[in-house]
């Protein structure tokens, strides 16, 4: 199966579709199975330099934080 860029773009990472402040179910364990199995098959996500600084300021920061 491939994935469309163009859906992932304009139905999960559209901020405007995400609903904010709204209670969210627990996800059954078999179904976020499959999702993390999916994920790692077909998810290859890549970063840019500027995105790569701030992961590493991010991770620095919280762990200096704990």
């Amino acid at each position: 199966m491939h994935v469309n860029q163009n859906y992932l773009k304009e139905n999960l990472l559209d901020e405007s579709k995400i609903i904010k402040n709204e209670a969210v179910s627990d996800i059954p364990q078999e179904l976020l199975k499959k999702y993390i199995l999916y994920a790692r098959k077909y998810v290859k996500p890549k970063l840019n330099e500027i995105d790569k600084e701030k992961v590493t300021k991010f991770y620095a920061d919280i762990r200096r934080e704990s």
